[in-house]
């Protein structure tokens, strides 16, 4: 009988002590702030070398690693566990380049960050101002004048143009080899689009089935070389009409269905 009791009070103690070690880390996961900010023990861990010292960032071309130090935040203590992961990535995520971000404590002293950088895709120019955009029209950055490392990307104006760009896309699907050449892509009073083919010809496009007369433009230019360096300018505005404007020290205008 005594065996039984001994074994009974073994088994009771051992799930006290399940119980302790539970609600100790159950206090750590949800009272962390104030655990590690504790003076003494931010002290301790500073002292024993868990502090941040070093970032471990895969290879990125347009965010310096001040920026990331500049925006990791801390609960109210300094050691390597006070980083707050979570509000230093949504803090990171502010910044236009960052796409997305994964953030590790690398014991004792390093931050491992991996970046998803954006991929610029337009530049749309407003108020003098020059905006760096992705693909879905997300402003990156601004500039004053156009970085010359972006000088290849499409150039877009006009009011709204910056949010039109799934009808712009649409359009180009028309004739993606086409859409490859075209420089700059411009909104017209909120309805239609000019175009300007290889920095020298524009080209400008209905209000309705612009996309259709996008393709018309490649096919006829397939059959006849259409655009060559005489062409100035190829108006679609009119429904079953081409009318063109050569450069040839002359206003020669031409006519013609299609």
């Amino acid at each position: 009988m005594n065996i039984l009791n001994y074994l009974i009070q073994i088994k009771k103690t051992k799930v006290l002590l399940i119980l302790f070690i539970l609600s100790f880390f159950s206090i750590f996961i949800y009272k962390k702030s104030l655990i590690l900010g504790n003076k003494l023990i931010d002290d301790t861990l500073i002292k024993l070398g868990f502090i941040l010292k070093d970032l471990d960032i895969n290879k990125i071309d347009s965010i310096k690693e001040k920026e990331i130090f500049d925006n990791i935040v801390y609960y109210k203590c300094s050691n390597l566990f006070c980083i707050n992961l979570e509000q230093t990535k949504n803090k990171l995520k502010t910044i236009g380049w960052i796409k997305g971000v994964n953030l590790t404590l690398v014991i004792p002293d390093k931050l491992k960050v991996l970046i998803e950088e954006e991929v610029p895709k337009y530049i749309y120019y407003e108020e003098n101002l020059f905006y760096l955009l992705n693909k879905e029209g997300k402003v990156i950055t601004q500039y004053e004048n156009v970085n010359k490392r972006y000088e290849n990307l499409l150039l877009l104006s006009g009011e709204k143009a910056n949010k039109k760009l799934e009808e712009l896309s649409f359009i180009f699907s028309g004739s993606p080899s086409l859409a490859e050449k075209i420089t700059k892509a411009r909104l017209v009073s909120d309805r239609r689009w000019s175009l300007l083919y290889s920095s020298n010809i524009t080209i400008d496009l209905p209000e309705k089935n612009a996309k259709e007369a996008f393709r018309k433009v490649q096919e006829i230019h397939e059959k006849y070389g259409l655009l060559s360096n005489k062409l100035r300018k190829i108006d679609l505005r009119i429904k079953d009409r081409m009318i063109i404007k050569l450069d040839m020290n002359s206003n020669f205008i031409k006519e013609s269905k299609i």
